[in-house]
């Protein structure tokens, strides 16, 4: 060791020391935090590649998997059943609600079906809304959740929904506002969110499909096997040969492998 560090470390050795495990220290606290306390909050919904993975197997299992898609129109055949009205007291309320119901742009009694299966593969619905300025009338159009990678929420309520940005054929896609928006009256167009199996403080639902798309893989695979085994289990072509046959015992062993 010179001279020099000789000294150094005989002098200021101990404080040299002391600085050096205070500012590990310090470094050490950015990235470790106590369970309770001052522990960040963990994130309540899934990162938007994830979630997105799970929408697509969902998909994917819902056209191509029998049984998810039997699951599917099952739960839409209770839900919707043969239809749902919307009644209302006042005469004039009802003429405008049958007039949005029955207007050929909208075909509510046909949307229930697709929004219910669309609650099962993906757990939630994103409504458009347009109203046309000429007559006031409104038509609905939906957004598909694998489309709409990003909620942005009030830092004040975490409940209410501000915007909803779709992913486009452009990088910087297009920025949907929600109903509880302050300029929201001021636009002709909006966005209504509704989801399901959604974690309290959660911004997106999960799918119905999602606990179980294991288990339907796995069936699927299953019955898979047992095709292909019966299949090639039929494609041989046994002899067999009896040797000093008793009598009737040929006619049995026929009839056993007929």
């Amino acid at each position: 060791m010179p001279l020099l560090a000789r000294i150094v470390d005989r002098l200021f050795g101990m404080e040299i020391e002391r600085r050096v495990q205070n500012a590990v220290r310090a470094v050490d606290d950015r990235w470790w935090q106590p369970v309770a306390g001052s522990a960040p909050p963990p994130a309540l919904d899934l990162p938007w590649a994830e979630h997105r993975q799970n929408l697509e197997d969902c998909l994917h299992e819902w056209r191509t998997n029998p049984l998810a898609f039997r699951i599917t129109a099952l739960t839409t055949d209770f839900v919707v059943g043969s239809g749902i009205r919307v009644r209302a007291a006042d005469p004039a309320v009802q003429a405008f609600v049958d007039a949005f119901w029955q207007h050929p742009q909208n075909r509510m009694e046909l949307r229930l079906y697709k929004w219910s299966d669309e609650l099962v593969r993906s757990g939630e619905l994103f409504i458009a809304l347009s109203r046309n300025p000429a007559d006031g009338m409104s038509y609905v159009r939906e957004i598909p959740a694998l489309l709409v990678d990003d909620i942005e929420l009030d830092a004040d309520d975490m409940e209410r929904e501000l915007r909803y940005h779709q992913r486009t054929a452009d990088m910087e896609g297009r920025w949907w506002l929600a109903a509880a928006h302050p300029r929201a009256a001021e636009v002709d167009q909006v966005v209504l969110h509704f989801a399901v199996n959604r974690p309290a403080g959660a911004a997106r639902g999960l799918p119905d499909l999602l606990p179980i798309l294991r288990w339907l893989r796995r069936y699927q695979e299953w019955v898979e096997d047992r095709v292909r085994l019966n299949k090639y289990r039929s494609a041989f072509l046994w002899h067999c040969q009896v040797t000093n046959p008793a009598p009737g015992e040929l006619e049995r062993k026929r009839a056993q492998y007929a």
